[in-house]
Formats: C-alpha cells, sequence, structure tokens
C-alpha cells in the first residue's frame, strides 16, 4: 500500500468513526467492496465457476480477511 493509499484509509476511517455512520451502512459499504473486488469465500467461487477448491486456489489471488479466505478476482 502506498504512503497515499494509507492516508486516504485513515482519514476514510476516521470519518466513519467521527460520524457515528450505522452499522446497515458500515454493512452496505462492505457488502460494495467485496463487489468491486468481486470477492468471495473459495467454496462459492469454486461452485459459481465450476472449479475444483484446490484448482481455484492453485490460479487465483486468495486473500484472508478476519480469519476467512477470500478470492479476489476483479476481472
Amino acid at each position: 500500500m502506498t504512503k497515499k493509499e494509507e492516508n486516504i484509509l485513515n482519514r476514510f476511517g476516521n470519518f466513519l468513526l467521527q460520524n457515528n455512520c450505522s452499522i446497515d451502512f458500515l454493512v452496505e459499504l462492505i457488502e460494495l467492496e467485496l463487489d468491486i473486488l468481486n470477492a468471495d469465500t473459495i467454496p462459492n467461487f469454486a461452485k459459481k465457476k465450476g472449479k475444483s477448491y484446490q484448482g481455484i486456489i492453485k490460479t487465483k489471488q486468495i486473500k484472508v480477511i478476519r480469519g476467512v479466505r477470500f478470492v479476489i478476482d476483479p476481472d
């Protein structure tokens, strides 16, 4: 992550905290971000694509978020 991206993330986090955003808003924000990244859990992604779990982890970018492994496939 670049310094500029860190700055944006810090400012955005502070904005959310200072404005007491609702849980519903924050959940919608997470869903939007997952949609932008086309992120899904490995089993769900594999099922949607008709591929095996092993095939997905060998060919796609995997990121762990809060202990859950996600496929990141923005294409």
